[in-house]
């Protein structure tokens, strides 16, 4: 009688922490799918990237020293390539979430930190396209 009652308690206790790993693979599913949505959402606006960055440079290259034109366009191409760069680290650190990372609890806090961080470098990409295409169409009206 007493080894049912051990083993029932073990089944019992294997269940619990089952149905909590369960529940956490479940968030961890859910974060990664909300992070390849925020990947495929900001990484074709990034690959565009460096090419807008060099339409500007192209457009500023001939730009004496003291126009405020070259300083503008440095900037933004400043911001172009931080951008680009920032989606290409958010990648690495998800691969590394994702391979690199055996508890399950300590992947969880860096997908949700990753969730933060696509959001922001998406907003931050938006802003950066946003400038280049202005700064583009005034300065191509301008020559």
């Amino acid at each position: 009688m007493k080894r049912v009652i051990v083993f029932l308690f073990s089944i019992l206790f294997l269940t619990a922490c089952g149905g909590a790993n369960s529940e956490l693979d479940q968030k961890l599913e859910t974060l990664n799918k909300e992070l390849l949505e925020g990947h495929d959402v900001v990484m074709p606006k990034s690959m565009k990237l460096p090419k807008v960055k060099a339409s500007i440079l192209e457009l500023i290259k001939d730009l004496p020293e003291e126009d405020e034109r070259l300083a503008k366009g440095r900037s933004i191409a400043f911001e172009l390539t931080k951008a680009n760069d920032d989606m290409y680290n958010w990648m690495d650190n998800y691969a590394n979430a994702r391979l690199k990372t055996e508890d399950p609890n300590s992947q969880l806090e860096l997908y949700e930190r990753l969730k933060e961080e696509i959001a922001s470098i998406g907003d931050h990409t938006n802003e950066a396209m946003q400038k280049a295409e202005q700064f583009i169409s005034e300065n191509e009206a301008a020559e």
